[in-house]
This record gives C-alpha cells, structure tokens and sequence, in this order.
C-alpha cells in the first residue's frame, strides 16, 4: 500500500487520504464504500470526525490539514469515539480482505499489534 514520501507522490500514484486508515491509500488497498460511511459516522455535523493539533482538543484540524499529516510521523488528537470505529471499519476491511481477494489491507493496521491495539 505504498503512496510515496509526498503529497505529490501520493497524488500522482492515484493514492487517496483514507480517513479509516488516516493515511494515503492507493486504490487497492481502499474500499470506497467503507470509507465513504467511516466518513459520514461521525458526532460532527454531516457525520464529520473531529480531528486536532493538540491534546486538549483546543485546535481544530481540518481534513486537508490531516491529509497533509499522513505519512509522516506526526501525531493528531481525536475521540475515543473515532478509535472504536476506526478499528470496527479495519476490521470490515480486513474480513473483504481474508473472504474476498478484493482488498488489501495497510501494513500497519493488518498486524496482530494493532489487533491487540484494537
């Protein structure tokens, strides 16, 4: 699941910033429709996650700004909320991923660390 060091690397590889996976993803290791509804799941307002710069939830992170994060190894704040979720779509992925062939799940979030994480 590969998208680069870069924004543009990401872009020009056809990667996507996957709210579930908080990270660019290229096509074959997305499913449109899952992230899609992890996106629209949230408490914000048209089911938005809240995302931000700083412990105390103080200063609020828009989407481009994640998506300017990922692949670094920057940390963001957000919701316990946002975490069960997060892995409750991981693991929808992943059983696509075990049942279908159709999917193929990020090195970091189909490890039995993040499992246990989880």
């Amino acid at each position: 699941c590969y998208c680069g060091t870069s924004l543009a690397q990401a872009e020009h590889l056809n990667c996507v910033f996957d709210q579930v996976a908080s990270a660019w993803m290229p096509p074959q290791c997305r499913d449109d429709q899952i992230s899609s509804q992890f996106d629209h799941s949230g408490p914000l307002d048209g089911g938005r996650w809240p995302y931000y710069a700083d412990k105390n939830g103080t200063q609020q992170l828009s989407i481009q700004e994640l998506a300017e994060l990922g692949g670094k190894l920057t940390h963001y704040y957000t919701t316990l909320q946002w975490h069960l979720v997060h892995c409750n779509f991981i693991w929808r992925m992943q059983y696509l991923a075990w049942t279908e062939g159709s999917l193929i799940v990020g090195d970091r979030d189909d490890t039995m660390h993040h499992i246990t994480h989880c």
